[in-house]
């Protein structure tokens, strides 16, 4: 999307929403979308145009959302009827297709689970629903210290942003809505999977011959990540095929790669698996930035996982 036609775009949707104040969020969330977007490697134009749509029938009365979704033919559950107001992301997917002539799914997708989630969350579902909870001008006190999560662990945010939602609701005395508590049990599945993100990413390392192979649990001293696994490679090929295998595996076995850094130098490779930092070092770069000392007495070698 060139800036002319992203301007048309928000000519247009800001026609739609009919006020100001509601445009403006929406394309703060746009904007977060797209820096979460370009963060974890995500498609950006994918996330930006989700950004600008998410809230096209934000407004509508809770009649008019209960009307226009039945008459479309969406199913509207016993929460829906009793919350009319969920129904707007749903009925928001819509409008997107028959206003503006969105037929692509990942978009759609996010712009109907951006305000309960769902128990299949793609990446781009969770960086539209983050983005529209974490804006900058949402005020509440955990929401600058959620948006830092956002930006460094895209599971750890949806799960203590679905966690700071359901308890804000309780307090109220609302009830959770099952789409969000299927997104609840979604997040919590996919943190218990950090062992086998792991071993993923160690047996990758090892099938081409990486030396010192070590597993540092950073036991919740940074936001960065909640381990490091760190590798040598005897030459700068080694630790290219090294990262290459990693990611290849990473990917093989359904999890995110959001960014490497230093492939082309090939002395330190990192890869940002989100939960797991990957190090893939030469001898040399190995022992100039030693991280194991770095961070202290939470290294444990890999061999102290097989036993």
């Amino acid at each position: 999307m060139t800036g002319v036609e992203f301007v048309r775009l928000g000519k247009r949707v800001q026609t739609e929403i009919g006020q100001r104040h509601r445009y403006a969020h929406t394309l703060r969330v746009a904007r977060m979308a797209v820096q979460l977007a370009r963060r974890y490697g995500e498609d950006v134009e994918r996330a930006r145009v989700a950004g600008m749509l998410h809230d096209l029938a934000r407004l509508y009365s809770d009649q008019r959302l209960l009307d226009e979704s039945h008459a479309r033919g969406l199913w509207i559950s016993t929460f829906d009827r009793e919350h009319p107001r969920v129904l707007h992301a749903r009925l928001g997917a819509e409008l997107a297709k028959e206003r503006f002539g969105i037929n692509d799914e990942r978009i759609l997708s996010a712009i109907r689970a951006h305000t309960l989630g769902n128990g299949s969350m793609t990446a781009l579902d969770a960086i539209v629903y983050l983005a529209d909870s974490l804006e900058p001008e949402r005020e509440f006190a955990e929401r600058a210290e959620l948006e830092r999560l956002a930006f460094s662990d895209l599971h750890a945010a949806m799960r203590e942003t679905l966690r700071s939602t359901t308890a804000y609701h309780g307090a109220s005395g609302n009830s959770i809505a099952p789409e969000t508590a299927a997104a609840i049990e979604l997040f919590h599945t996919r943190r218990s999977k950090l062992p086998d993100l792991i071993e993923t990413v160690r047996e990758a390392a090892e099938d081409k011959k990486g030396e010192d192979i070590a597993v540092l649990d950073l036991d919740g001293r940074t936001i960065v990540a909640d381990t490091f696994v760190i590798v040598t490679g005897r030459s700068n090929v080694q630790t290219r095929a090294i990262a290459d295998a990693i990611i290849e595996s990473a990917k093989k076995d359904g999890f995110g790669v959001a960014r490497t850094e230093g492939y082309l130098d090939g002395n330190w490779i990192l890869i940002d698996l989100g939960s797991v930092v990957a190090h893939v070092f030469t001898p040399e770069s190995r022992a100039f930035y030693n991280l194991e000392r770095l961070w202290g007495s939470g290294a444990r070698q890999a061999r102290a996982i097989e036993s």
